[in-house]
C-alpha cells in the first residue's frame, strides 16, 4: 500500500480463508498504518473476532514495512498444516484517513 506521506489510517481488514475442503475460518483485524516523511509504520495487529478453522492451520498477519520502506505489505503466514496446501483467500480493508502535517 502506498499511502500518501504524512497520513494515518485506522483499519479493519476482514479476511475469509477457505480450504479445498470447503473448511472455513473468518477473521476480523484492527491496525493502524502511518507514512511520515516518506518511512511507513504500522501498528501492532489486534484480532477482534475469529470464526471458524481450518483444522490444525494457525494463521499469522504481519504488515511488512522492511522491504520497501515508504510501503506497507500485508502478509499471511501459516503453520500446522502440510506443504504445500491449497487455500482461497478473500479480503477487504476498510480505512479512515486522517492528515498527520
Amino acid at each position: 500500500i502506498d499511502m500518501p506521506d504524512d497520513t494515518l489510517w485506522s483499519c479493519l481488514l476482514n479476511v475469509t480463508i477457505k480450504d479445498a475442503t470447503g473448511a472455513s475460518i473468518s477473521r476480523l483485524l484492527h491496525f493502524t498504518l502511518e507514512k511520515v516523511g516518506g518511512v511507513a509504520s504500522a501498528s501492532a495487529i489486534t484480532t477482534i473476532s475469529t470464526i471458524g478453522a481450518i483444522g490444525a492451520n494457525v494463521f499469522t498477519f504481519g504488515i511488512d514495512t522492511a522491504t520497501n520502506p515508504d510501503e506497507h505489505r500485508i502478509n499471511v503466514t501459516f503453520t500446522g498444516g502440510t506443504y504445500p496446501d491449497a487455500f482461497i483467500i478473500n479480503t477487504s480493508l476498510q480505512y479512515q484517513q486522517n492528515k498527520t502535517a
